[in-house]
């Protein structure tokens, strides 16, 4: 062949190792990051790592769910919100696939993906994730309002305690199968456009007849009082009362389907609570005896105890209200373990004071109240190993009924005095420097947007229930336990665990963090340092002024101080076993204005002030002098 020839032949070879080089450079650039061209429910995450691939998804997915879906049934336009359909986007799953994509293929098959998508996009579907019980609620909730026919498959109601028949009826419902299809369809759809559900009869589950036999059944369950009685002659006595506001109905599985006359467990725990006392020998709890001057946890241990198996109750009543003399037996557990073993604490192998922390306020405030309710909620709480520990989760909402008050707090930029929970971030900052000593994963936290010198410097968690979090992970193979104590003017927060002998204590009081050793620990101990930055942009806090012509022309009134900001940068090193590990964060605090009230007329731009008024007295003919009088009253500016 002549050399045209050959150079010919050799173009495709030439242009294909061209293309291979260009893939493996690709591959190597993206190797961290969703590949070119992947779109995921109609939404490109190409060139994001897996954890912003999951959070651009969840986003697109929080749009979704809060997007009601048309729906038309018999006829009859409404709307359902996803949320109450039970649908949800599985986004880690989603992310996964979209980070799949042109991976695990072999070189050929990855090769292939990629040049198909060099030009049209790889699209995927949304996984979706159905509540099962939530769709059903959400279904019926559209047989009542829209469609305002629903099939009632009959009930006995109690009348002043005595059984009354509600007899069933056939009606009109959505077809289950269908909709489920259709709905999930909608709720990924791009676009909200109505959709029609098919509908169908549905006749009642039982028959007139077989309410009738319920009510009569009812009737003997509910006339007289029950006793169970145990091994030794010990009673439970339930009256009629009791057993008409335990009474349920429900509905057997199979064919044909019964009603089923019964006692709802709850309410018999209840009812039978005060009498337990009588009937039982309560277990006892296994615990931690911290000794805080030696540094040390041992554990007292548990033991069993004798109480009534509150599962098998409900059928023990059902069983005595049926027999004659209405009599059974009363079901009770021996060796009833405690829900805090022995064996449970020993394997959270909790051996010592790992770290402790304190920082300093105020006393005699409404806000001191609300630390000490936050630091008794999170007393002796325990964070298994591996497991994530929420103090807004475990505390629960900031209200009265939860034993918070109104106290002084920062909300939307404001410092405020009515706030439910005000002072809580006092907790959550000694809290979080306890975590952060120990050298424990900081997960999710918030310096405050304002710095107060009660905390330390850009180590410091603000909280709030809806929006703020503090997270930490015990990321140690031994279990956690959350101590607290406190004065009138003192937080203290300890951190328990194992960390091989290591312990520190540290504190922050007017305005000056200090941590110190008590124990070096074996070589295995996590060993923390920290560094702050001095403050770095300071920006000194500028006036605003707000006019009230209340104020003497030319004086000021002061509303409340203001607050420099700054940046900082924090730098925590942990070391372990030979190994080192540096995160580094920067945490700015915004500037808040010193506020001041004046008169108008000093304001920027006001109008000139009044004159002052000059009087003129004409002294009388008779001048009679006065000696001073020891006190002497000035005026001020109001």
């Amino acid at each position: 062949m002549n050399r045209r020839t050959l150079l010919l032949a050799g173009l495709p070879l030439g242009l294909l190792a061209v293309l291979v080089a260009v893939y493996g450079l690709n591959r190597a650039l993206t190797q961290d990051v969703v590949g070119r061209n992947v779109m995921v429910g109609g939404v490109l995450v190409s060139g994001l790592t897996l954890d912003e691939a999951r959070a651009e998804l969840g986003y697109h997915a929080d749009l979704l769910t809060g997007i009601q879906i048309p729906v038309i049934a018999a006829g009859e336009l409404g709307e359902v919100s996803p949320f109450s359909l039970g649908l949800d986007v599985d986004t880690a799953a989603a992310a996964e696939a979209a980070f799949g994509v042109g991976r695990g293929g072999g070189f050929f098959g990855d090769l292939a993906s990629w040049m198909r998508r060099l030009g049209t996009p790889e699209e995927l579907e949304l996984p979706v994730i159905v509540d099962d019980e939530v769709f059903e609620a959400g279904l019926g909730h559209l047989d009542r309002t829209l469609i305002g026919r629903p099939a009632f498959d009959g009930d006995v109601e109690l009348v002043d305690g005595r059984p009354v028949a509600r007899y069933p009826r056939s009606g009109t419902e959505v077809h289950r199968d269908s909709a489920r299809e259709v709905l999930v369809a909608a709720f990924v759809a791009t676009s909200r456009a109505p959709v029609e559900l098919d509908v169908q009869d549905r006749p009642a589950l039982v028959t007139d007849a077989e309410v009738d036999r319920a009510v009569e059944e009812a009737r003997r369950l509910l006339t007289g009082s029950v006793v169970l009685v145990a091994a030794d002659d010990r009673q439970l006595v339930l009256d009629e009362a009791d057993l008409a506001a335990a009474f349920v109905v429900g509905f057997s599985d199979g064919s044909p389907v019964r009603m089923v006359a019964g006692f709802d467990e709850a309410v018999l725990q209840a009812k039978v609570d005060p009498q337990l006392g009588a009937l039982t020998t309560a277990p006892v709890n296994a615990r931690f005896v911290l000794d805080r001057d030696a540094f040390t946890a041992t554990i007292r241990p548990g033991r069993p105890g004798t109480t009534v198996d509150l599962d098998a109750l409900a059928a023990a009543v059902h069983e005595a209200a049926s027999a004659p003399d209405r009599r059974g037996t009363l079901p009770l557990e021996d060796n009833a373990q405690p829900a805090v073993t022995t064996a449970y604490l020993e394997g959270l192998g909790i051996k010592h004071l790992v770290a402790r922390f304190t920082t300093y306020h105020p006393g005699g405030e409404d806000r001191v109240t609300n630390i000490h309710r936050i630091a008794d909620l999170t007393r002796l709480a325990i964070v298994d190993p591996g497991q994530r520990f929420d103090l807004n989760a475990h505390v629960g909402r900031r209200t009265p009924e939860n034993g918070f008050v109104q106290a002084g707090g920062i909300l939307g930029g404001e410092i405020l005095n009515d706030i439910y929970g005000g002072g809580v971030s006092q907790f959550a900052t000694t809290l979080y420097n306890a975590v952060f000593w120990g050298g424990y994963e900081d997960v999710r936290h918030k310096p405050h947007s304002f710095y107060f010198s009660r905390y330390p410097m850009g180590i410091e968690a603000t909280l709030d229930y809806d929006s703020v979090p503090l997270v930490f992970r015990n990321d140690s193979d031994k279990g956690i336990l959350i101590n607290t104590a406190y004065s009138e003017t003192a937080i203290t927060v300890e951190i328990w665990g194992d960390n091989d002998g290591r312990v520190v204590a540290g504190n922050h009081r007017d305005g000056v963090t200090s941590t110190r050793v008590l124990a070096e620990g074996g070589p295995g101990a996590r060993r923390v340092t920290a560094e702050v930055s001095e403050p770095i942009d300071l920006r000194e806090p500028t006036e605003e002024l707000i006019g009230n012509p209340e104020v003497t022309p030319g004086a000021r009134r002061p509303i409340e101080g203001g607050f420099a900001g700054f940046r900082v940068n924090i730098r925590r090193v942990i070391e372990q076993a030979g190994r080192s590990s540096t995160q580094n964060w920067t945490w700015t605090y915004d500037m808040k204005p010193s506020r001041w009230e004046v008169h108008p007329c000093d304001l920027p731009g006001g109008e000139a002030c009044p004159e002052p008024t000059t009087t003129t007295t004409v002294p009388p003919s008779t001048t009679t002098t006065t000696p001073p009088d020891e006190t002497t009253t000035t005026e001020g500016d109001g």
